[in-house]
């Protein structure tokens, strides 16, 4: 992961968790830090990367299904 990438993700680690962070980016509840950051949302987790060294992390969802 790039120094930039782990010390952002790491200062909301500090309030959030990892799905918390994910699901954040996704609906807008956690602001992105800038242009240098890029994110892909998939059904399961979400891929954020640093545009400038190509690094990237991938967070996980916690999918839940409701039967009748």
């Amino acid at each position: 992961m790039s120094e930039r990438l782990d010390k952002w993700v790491g200062q909301l680690r500090g309030e959030l968790t990892d799905v918390e962070i994910a699901a954040g980016l996704g609906n807008g509840d956690v602001e992105s830090p800038g242009e240098w950051l890029s994110m892909a949302e998939s059904t399961d987790h979400v891929k954020i990367w640093d545009n400038e060294t190509g690094e990237s992390q991938q967070m996980g969802f916690v999918c839940l299904s409701y039967g009748r």
